[in-house]
């Protein structure tokens, strides 16, 4: 749902709506029905986990842990792929070494 919609502003700048506000063009009965729609929305569906703001963004536990899992999986990937190396890398000295 777009900002903008909701608020009754044409900009879905947070300044132009602060503004509207000030200026008391702001439909606070809009606002009120879907904050309580959103809610009732996720209260149906089950989506009434608390979210925490990180940075820019904001997560669930259960995201938050699905995103550490991937990128776990992506570090162990690349923890892998240079022990590999090194390994080739020390069989290669070796050789070069035997061959000397």
């Amino acid at each position: 749902m777009r900002i903008d919609s909701v608020y009754g502003v044409k900009s879905s700048s947070v300044a132009d709506i602060f503004e509207a506000g000030k200026r008391g063009e702001l439909d606070y009965s809009a606002i009120l029905k879907s904050k309580k729609e959103e809610l009732k929305n996720k209260i149906e569906n089950g989506d009434t986990e608390e979210k925490i703001p990180i940075g820019g963004s904001e997560f669930t536990i259960k995201e938050w842990d699905k995103l550490m899992h991937t990128i776990d999986k992506a570090q162990d990937a690349i923890k892998d792929e240079l022990e590999e190396r090194e390994e080739r890398l020390e069989r290669e000295r070796l050789k070069e070494t035997l061959e000397e």
